[in-house]
């Protein structure tokens, strides 16, 4: 065997060990497409024409590959053909309140800003479109006193073994990093996310 053949093998298993350990493929951009819409608020009384559309997250966002939801995102566009690029973010007060519903009756207070920039309003986790965490529980069960300890615990473990989701992923930290999702996405998906008409 000649010097050629003795060095072909150990550079051909070199190069095949080089391509099952090199780096993992790049995962691809979560994807966030809009479409013409209207939001209205709770009682549908007053309705704005937006984008809406949903990006899907890991609901453990330690855990890419584990179960996602969708986040709810709702765009009104800015009125200026060449709008700001950086837009105001809405975000609900809560409890429980989701951004798109419960700023639609209050778009007009932005009508100055929204001259140049768009307004976003993304649904936080376990509010509103974005997995909605809720319990059919008395409205004053809490207020009243009427109803004992152990029967709220009850009503409690009863809603918490309902729920749609895992609790302890609903945070603001949580929620915090899902609005960066939706800023990336709206970075990097340009033409198909664009937030503007």
């Amino acid at each position: 065997m000649t010097d050629r053949h003795r060095l072909r093998s150990p550079l051909l298993a070199a190069l095949l060990l080089g391509a099952l350990l090199g780096p993992a493929p790049v995962a691809a951009k979560p994807q966030l497409a809009l479409e013409d819409s209207r939001i209205a608020d709770l009682d549908g009384l007053t309705s704005t024409a937006a984008r809406c559309g949903s990006l899907s997250v890991p609901e453990d966002p330690d855990d890419a590959g584990g179960p996602h939801i969708e986040l709810a995102v709702a765009v009104v566009p800015a009125v200026a053909t060449h709008a700001r690029p950086d837009p105001l973010v809405l975000i609900a007060g809560g409890p429980g309140q989701g951004s798109i519903q419960g700023f639609a009756p209050l778009l007009g207070a932005f009508a100055g800003v929204q001259r140049e920039r768009d307004l976003v309003l993304v649904d936080q986790r376990g509010t509103g479109g974005s997995n909605r965490l809720d319990c059919d529980m008395p409205d004053d069960a809490l207020e009243s006193g009427d109803i004992p300890p152990a029967e709220l615990a009850a009503l409690a473990s009863e809603c918490l073994a309902g729920l749609p989701g895992r609790p302890q992923f609903y945070t603001t930290s949580i929620a915090v990093r899902d609005l960066d999702a939706v800023r990336a996405a709206r970075q990097t998906r340009p033409a198909t996310i664009a937030f503007r008409r």
